[in-house]
Order: structure tokens, then sequence, then C-alpha cells
């Protein structure tokens, strides 16, 4: 299990990326970052089962001049994606 400190960070990141104003605009990707959000705060780490948190970052990132901000990359590292289908 994650420590307290952890979820912090992830908070803490989180909430800078909702305040960048670049990032405001991309209503998919703050969808997703308000759901890593909520996760962090209830003590438990966002599983991106859907696989969509990569992709949302690299389209923001195509639209965005293939400018990534630092913080999305932190929080991209946080982000638990599965490595393959794990079946029933």
């Amino acid at each position: 299990m994650k420590s307290n400190k952890s979820f912090n960070k992830v908070l803490e990141l989180t909430e800078t990326a909702l305040a960048t104003p670049e990032i405001k605009k991309d209503k998919n990707l703050c969808e997703i970052l308000e759901k890593v959000k909520a996760s962090a705060a209830k003590g438990e780490f966002y599983y991106d089962y859907k696989k969509e948190f990569q992709p949302a970052i690299s389209g923001f990132t195509i639209r965005n001049g293939f400018s990534t901000p630092k913080v999305l990359l932190e929080l991209l590292a946080e982000v638990k994606t599965p490595k393959a289908w794990s079946g029933l």
C-alpha cells in the first residue's frame, strides 16, 4: 500500500495540473485528472484500466505544440496502467 506521502504528492500534482491554464482547456484530460485526484483523496491509487490517461496526455501534447508540462509527466509516472489483459 502506498503511504500518505505518495497520495499527498498525487493530490498536489493533480491540483497543480488542474490549475494550469493550458490543461484547463482540455476537457477530457481534466476529467481524468479529477478521477486521479478523487482516488488519491480516498487513499487509493488510480488504476487506469481503460488505458486512457497516457493517450489523453499524448493528445494534449500534440495540441499544445509538442510541449508537455512537467506536472503531467510526473503524474504519468504515478498512475498505474495494466501491462496486459489479466483475464476474468
